[in-house]
This record gives structure tokens, sequence and C-alpha cells, in this order.
């Protein structure tokens, strides 16, 4: 058995004030059990000791709520530049070359995926014919 933290020692978030002893979890197994303080809002509580080690186990630490987190982000998102991808397509070269393989109708897969890239079929079709050359200087 490990030795309990001693009184005064600071463990996580929180200050040891006594050892309590051990208990059984619903696990069948032993966790220690301590009186603690939270060093930022005081408040007196009992914890195991794997408890104390999270970072969020006293109600002062837990994110206020979910809405204002969501702001959050949207202002960040507001003050971040814009990136235009108009010009990548959402499959790289080889996955559209893959999957076209791949395909048991390649005519309606050529224009399934153009859909999926957002571009015209003329483009996917330029793609697999440059891939396939590429393959094909592979091979020697």
């Amino acid at each position: 058995m490990a030795t309990p933290y001693e009184k005064g020692r600071i463990v996580g978030s929180y200050e040891v004030i006594a050892y309590l002893g051990r208990r059984l979890n619903c696990l069948k197994q032993y966790e220690s059990v301590y009186r603690v303080r939270c060093t930022s809002c005081q408040k007196v509580q009992d914890m195991t000791s794997y408890d104390m080690r999270r970072p969020t186990s006293c109600e002062c630490q837990k994110p206020e709520n979910v809405r204002g987190i969501v702001r959050k982000w949207s202002r960040m998102r507001g003050v971040m530049e814009h990136v235009d991808n108009s010009d990548k397509l959402w499959m790289s070269d080889g996955e559209i070359r893959r999957h076209y393989n791949s395909l048991a109708d390649k005519v309606e897969g050529i224009t399934i995926l153009a859909q999926l890239n957002g571009v015209d079929e003329k483009t996917i079709r330029q793609i697999l014919h440059e891939q396939k050359l590429k393959e094909a200087k592979n091979e020697f």
C-alpha cells in the first residue's frame, strides 16, 4: 500500500486536511479518501486521491456553461482571417483514383466524384489521367 498524502500537501488544486482511510469503489478496488480544501474557492470536501488529481473535480473549476463556450468560439471565428479553399479539392488525387478504381459503374462514378469535390467532370477525368500516367511511370 502506498503511503497516504501528509497533512498540508497540495495535490492538484487541493490542500490535504486529513486522511480519512480507505474504501472499496464500485470495481472492488481500494481507494484512499481525504478531507481536502480547494485552493481557489476554499470549499472543504471529502475526495478520493483520483478525484483530487482531476482538473475539474471542484464546482469552481468546471466550465460555466456550453453556450458561453460556443459564444467564445463564435467570437474567435469572427477575428480569424478567412481562408479561401475554393481551389482545393475535398479528396486528394490518390483518393480520387482509389475510389474510381473501386467503383462498379465508372461513368456514373466520375459524376459522383465531381459532385463530391465540387468540380466539373473534366477536372476529375484530368486527375484520373494524371494518376494513371504517374502509376505507369512508377512501374518502369
